[in-house]
């Protein structure tokens, strides 16, 4: 074979050789590379005591009904709320891995948009955000305590902050799971 053509074939198997290594290098690198995080850490799951479908009581009266279900592979929950008197709303909840803490975006039927965060404390789920004071003037602190009953039900406790620096209740209701 002459030499001109030897060269040309060494540079074909050279080149595909090449090419092979590359191939195999970047196989190696894609399984090297780790998969996205999931959402099947418990502290993604803190939070799975209120997904359910809820009759809401407060003095043994019935003043709406809540929906919570897990969404989005788990890593969220939204809720679907129903009141008595015809009030609406929806929320999603999750957990931030970045900043570790939970994070609901509430939205009512009337408009009114709350952004809650917070963390598990002593056993119950409890958010702190803020709102347009009643008087217009600056924000009023806001706290949602979400506490799973060992009978399986949950109390929510909404409360905001007074002037003088104490809480008031603002919604209390008793989730009892409802009936199928």
């Amino acid at each position: 074979m002459p030499i001109r053509r030897c060269h040309t074939v060494l540079a074909a198997l050279t080149l595909g050789l090449g090419l092979v290594q590359q191939a195999s290098a970047s196989t190696q690198t894609a399984a090297a590379t780790p998969a996205p995080p999931s959402c099947e850490g418990a502290r993604h799951h803190q939070f799975d005591f209120w997904i359910g479908d809820w009759a809401v009581m407060n003095g043994g009266k019935q003043i709406g009904a809540n929906r919570i279900v897990a969404v989005e592979n788990g890593c969220a929950i939204n809720e679907h709320w129903a009141g008595a008197g015809g009030g609406t709303g929806v929320s999603y909840s999750a957990y931030d891995r970045k900043d570790g803490k939970w994070h609901q975006f509430w939205v009512s039927g009337t408009g009114l948009v709350l952004h809650l965060v917070g963390a598990m404390e002593n056993g119950a789920m409890v958010l702190h955000g803020e709102l347009p004071a009643a008087d217009g003037n600056g924000t009023t602190a806001q706290r949602v305590t979400w506490t799973p009953r060992g009978n399986g039900n949950v109390r929510q406790h909404w409360e905001s902050a007074k002037p003088d620096g104490g809480w008031q209740t603002v919604f209390d209701g008793l989730y009892v799971r409802a009936s199928e």
